[in-house]
């Protein structure tokens, strides 16, 4: 069954570097493949997220095409270097970052691109970059590295058939993610239209505001808020939790772990046995959220699952909530752009990358507060959330599926008949 070639990696591709720019560049122009667009994603996105004010003859120099391959050329960890995003179409008047390398096929026939974007990402590959990069102040990739590194890839008409279906994969993963983040956006909204704007329903009344309810103004919050409202404080509606446990004394069990990576802002989730976590976590329970005092920028916050066994990281905060309804609304609370300036304003430390809030900084959080407008609220956005997990356990199976599949199709192991 194991089919592989061995290709040096410079025969297959040619590389060339990316476009430097200035800040005033960023935002307007022509689209742009930036660091956090190939660092985050397998596939480069149908819509690019970023703009850059670039002419003609940038575009045709630093352009984007089908086939080709963009890799992170320089980070602060080796975790960060060599992160691979494939282009599978053509992006018109594109140009890319000069924090990254493009890869662009010399040949139609060895490599093909939906195969070669999970191939780069395995771990096997991975290993590979680590060993070959340079470590001075920072990580860095190079011509240098590129003429060493070799590649073991089937027969071109196996890469398809592997390619298309992880792609397939792939794209029920964004799909799932896009559907989130729709959802989220529509949450977020109706949490300032409540408690910002203080639009929410009352009564008969759909719009408090807008039907003329009455307001005072608050010294504490610094803006008015509605009658017969109050101002509390995050302790006084959130239980702070510290209930620790060492899972290494149940070897055997698995464990739903989140953790969180330090340089990135993503929400790491992994099962783990046991015997694999060797300190001390704190136990999440199901009305709990998981708010991180680490880096706030980053504002990592976790509504958590309903199954046993959670454990988290101590760089967060546990917030153990009342009732569901409550867990609902402490969950738009802290993933609110008021509240993530407030922890980024209080953080203390020595560099962004290692800034935290301390928990009492935290607690000490002032909002303007209605008991069964926050319970009202909680039970109107439920339907939402129930969705929002159930797209998490989707994209958690398809995510394992992905993971067990790629290694045993890059090391010849699986094939696609």
């Amino acid at each position: 069954m194991n089919n592989l070639k061995k290709y040096m990696f410079a025969d297959l591709y040619e590389m060339s570097s990316g476009i430097s720019t200035k800040p005033e560049q960023a935002g307007i122009g022509a689209p742009f493949v930036s660091f956090s667009t190939i660092f985050n994603n397998v596939i480069i996105p149908d819509e690019l997220p970023d703009k850059m004010d670039t002419d003609s003859v940038e575009q045709e120099k630093y352009s984007v095409q089908k086939g080709d391959i963009l890799l992170t050329r320089t980070s602060e960890t080796l975790d960060e270097l060599g992160m691979s995003c494939v282009a599978v179409k053509d992006y018109k008047f594109a140009t890319f970052s000069g924090f990254a390398k493009r890869l662009r096929p010399t040949q139609t026939d060895l490599s093909y691109a939906k195969y070669m974007a999970f191939y780069l990402r395995a771990e096997l590959f991975r290993k590979t970059i680590d060993n070959k990069a340079v470590m001075t102040l920072r990580a860095s990739l190079n011509e240098k590295i590129f003429s060493y590194l070799e590649l073991y890839l089937p027969p071109i008409e196996q890469q398809k058939k592997i390619g298309n279906f992880l792609y397939a994969i792939e794209e029920r993963l964004v799909l799932s993610r896009k559907i989130q983040e729709k959802i989220l956006d529509l949450l977020n909204l109706k949490y300032k239209l409540w408690f910002e704007m203080f639009d929410f329903e009352f009564g008969s009344s759909k719009h408090y505001r807008a039907d003329g309810g009455k307001f005072v103004y608050s010294n504490e919050v610094g803006k008015e808020i509605p009658k017969n409202w109050s101002v509390k404080k995050l302790s006084d509606v959130v239980d702070l939790r510290k209930d620790s446990m060492k899972p290494e004394l149940e070897p055997e069990t698995i464990f739903n772990y989140y953790s969180i990576p330090v340089f990135d802002k993503t929400k790491t989730y992994g099962k783990e046995l046991g015997k694999q976590i060797k300190s001390n976590k704190y136990q999440v329970k199901e009305n709990d959220i998981l708010v991180s005092k680490l880096n706030p920028r980053f504002n990592r916050v976790i509504y958590s699952d309903l199954t046993n066994n959670q454990i988290c990281s101590t760089e967060f905060l546990v917030w153990r909530s009342s009732s569901k309804s409550m867990k609902n609304f402490l969950y738009l609370l802290a993933t609110s752009d008021h509240f993530i300036t407030h922890n980024v304003n209080s953080a203390s430390g020595t560099s962004n990358s290692h800034k935290r809030v301390k928990p009492d900084v935290m607690m000490g959080y002032e909002f303007a507060y209605n008991e069964d407008v926050v319970l009202k609220f909680g039970e109107v956005t439920g339907p939402y959330f129930k969705k929002l997990l159930e797209l998490d356990n989707n994209i958690d199976k398809l995510t394992r599926l992905k993971e067990y599949l790629v290694p045993l199709f890059i090391k010849g192991q699986l094939e696609i008949l």
